[in-house]
């Protein structure tokens, strides 16, 4: 899966559903996606997002290649001075997770995996955190392609993804190679945007919530 900035909180479904989570770093930057950036509370039929400060790059940057500008530390926390729940917010995490948004390296890619990390590791989730990048795929692979390659590099015999991905993957391929296709069920839990609801509800609500929500299915 993409390493994303603090999206809904049902991706962390993901890393209790798993043994090894997957950050797919090795493909191209969604310039669209959530991986620069984590949507926030809103009014209804509105977008708020919260944005990383990228250099400029190619449109074909990989994610494992993305940089931040040169002065993202003090920009980024002008950004996030601007949010009332950043100030106010005295959940038993908040001063935590004030500390991990603080951009220390130039790799975007270090930063995502850096806090995915501190969160896996407060919801106490099972799962072993690697990148793809780091598993020597042939670029020649793309798509469904290059995700089974990623799976057999690791001699997975399972491979599941969150429930937007269900028109991304043909069960007949998978099954062909070995490996059982499992989609999580859409979420429906508490907390839309992971980011307030880490700096303000009770940790131990949000695992609870994690866990509870982490159901699968069959394509």
């Amino acid at each position: 899966m993409q390493p994303y900035f603090y999206p809904y909180l049902g991706y962390f479904r993901l890393f209790a559903a798993a043994d090894i989570v997957v950050l797919f770093d090795c493909v191209q930057f969604p310039r669209r996606g959530r991986v620069h950036r984590s949507a926030l509370p809103s009014p209804p039929g509105q977008s708020r997002w919260l944005t990383l400060p990228l250099r400029h790059q190619p449109r074909h940057t990989r994610i494992a290649d993305l940089h931040f500008q040169s002065d993202a530390g003090t920009e980024f926390l002008r950004r996030l001075n601007g949010h009332d729940w950043y100030r106010s917010s005295k959940g038993d995490l908040a001063d935590e997770i004030r500390s991990h948004l603080t951009i220390s390296e130039p790799s975007v890619a270090d930063y995502l995996e850096r806090q995915l990390r501190a969160i896996v590791w407060h919801l106490k989730l099972p799962a072993v955190i690697i990148r793809s990048s780091d598993l020597n795929i042939s670029p020649t692979f793309a798509g469904q392609q290059r995700v089974l390659a990623v799976v057999k590099a690791l001699g997975g015999k399972s491979y599941v993804n969150p429930p937007a991905g269900r028109h991304l993957y043909q069960p007949e391929t998978f099954q062909s190679r070995g490996i059982t296709l499992r989609f999580l069920s859409p979420y429906t839990g508490l907390f839309p945007h992971a980011l307030p609801a880490l700096m303000d509800a009770e940790p131990d609500t949000v695992r609870r919530d994690v866990r509870a929500q982490t159901i699968l299915e069959a394509p």
